[in-house]
């Protein structure tokens, strides 16, 4: 449902549930769940410029822990599918 929103949002809507979603304490539990992980990779596919680099950058800053949960993973590999495709 949230991936969702994440889509359909409004820009203002979408910032909001980042500041949320990437806060500190919150991203390394969110981005390594079975399936909240899904809702970072969607965040960081439709965030466009200054705050995608932003949110690449909070989830580049804990790769070290993410590389040891499968979920995390994924989320570095999304990472690194949309610098690709900027």
């Amino acid at each position: 449902m949230i991936e969702k929103f994440i889509r359909k949002g409004t820009p203002g809507q979408l910032d909001s549930i980042c500041v949320e979603l990437f806060a500190p304490k919150t991203l390394q539990d969110v981005a390594t769940d079975r399936f909240s992980n899904f809702v970072v990779q969607r965040a960081l596919e439709y965030t466009k410029g200054q705050k995608q680099a932003n949110l690449i950058q909070k989830v580049l800053d804990i790769s070290n822990q993410l590389r040891n949960y499968k979920y995390g993973k994924f989320v570095l590999n999304c990472v690194e599918k949309v610098k690709k495709s900027n």
